[in-house]
């Protein structure tokens, strides 16, 4: 399936980002077995696709149908996957102790150590005070 076939059904991220539910999980300690079974369900789906196109019914409801499907399905795993990944990128304490620990950082060796900060000037028109 290419770019073609979302033209031909006018699938555009307007018209598809209703579809999209944001349902999927994805376990962050051990993803592998969730993009398992979303590849699976993917893969079940490859014949009847085939079967579609076969029949010149892609490039209709049938077809249109399907392939909104996926891409809904795609988006939610891409999100759950993204969220999984966020999720488990969080830094233990002994990690962060570790860092402190073993970091060579030093605050006054940056340029300007010591001055006060000035916040940023307010954006015209702002009623920030």
């Amino acid at each position: 399936i290419d770019g073609r076939i979302l033209e031909i059904h006018g699938l555009t991220y307007d018209s598809l980002r209703q579809a999209v539910k944001f349902d999927a999980n994805v376990n962050a300690d051990n993803p592998w077995p969730d993009i398992i079974r979303y590849l699976q369900r993917s893969h079940e789906l490859v014949e009847p696709l085939y079967l579609l196109q076969r029949d010149g019914r892609l490039e209709k409801d049938d077809g249109k149908r399907l392939i909104a499907e996926r891409i809904a399905d795609g988006a939610s795993m891409l999100a759950a996957l993204y969220s999984a990944a966020w999720a488990s990128s969080k830094p233990t304490e002994q990690e962060v102790h570790a860092w402190v620990r073993y970091n060579n950082f030093k605050p006054e060796s940056l340029p300007d150590a010591g001055k006060p900060e000035t916040p940023p000037a307010a954006p015209a028109g702002s009623t920030r005070p």
